[in-house]
């Protein structure tokens, strides 16, 4: 079972880093320059979720004063989006798994999330957008593990997890409280 989320995992990341490279420091768009702004002016507003803000901004601000390089920071945040949204479709997978759903079908789902292009956009873009929708996936994922049985409710991992994933929804999108 581990070995077959590290492959997974692996997989996903490799099918997403020549995109990456090809696209070099990432797809910084919309949003993102004045979210970095906000962070280098010291001058916060309501218009972005703070946790996203912070999150962007002080990366890319952090890599820059260790190195000079603004793409660096841009980059790094890519790589931590990446390296997350990898981790939360393995999860979503060893889940799928555990509940005995088809390899065939755990297979296709994982190569259509490799190699689909929007997708792999989705993880490189620095849209506050992706990691709310990371957020949400692991929020409908404890639910249908909350709706499955009694394991949820015996096990402080869910409902850590449902916590943490409810909380970021909220904190991630202005609307995603509701």
């Amino acid at each position: 079972d581990e070995q077959a989320d590290i492959a997974a995992f692996l997989f996903l990341i490799l099918c997403w880093l020549p995109v990456f490279l090809a696209v070099y420091p990432g797809f910084f768009v919309y949003d993102a320059q004045d979210e970095y702004i906000q962070v280098a002016t010291r001058t916060f507003s309501t218009h972005h979720p703070l946790v996203h803000v912070l999150l962007l901004g002080g990366m890319i601000c952090g890599v820059h004063k260790l190195t000079g390089s603004y793409n660096l920071g841009i980059a790094c945040y890519m790589v931590f989006q990446m390296v997350l949204a990898a981790g939360v479709f393995t999860f979503l997978f060893s889940c799928l798994r555990k509940k005995k759903i088809s390899r065939v079908l755990r297979l296709i789902g994982l190569v259509w999330l490799g190699v689909f292009p929007t997708v792999v956009m989705f993880t490189l873009c620095s849209a506050k957008d992706a990691l709310f929708t990371l957020a949400l996936l692991l929020l409908l994922v404890c639910l249908l593990e909350m709706g499955a049985g009694k394991a949820f409710f015996d096990t402080r991992g869910w409902q850590i997890l449902f916590a943490v994933s409810g909380a970021g929804m909220m904190l991630l999108r202005n609307n995603g409280f509701y």
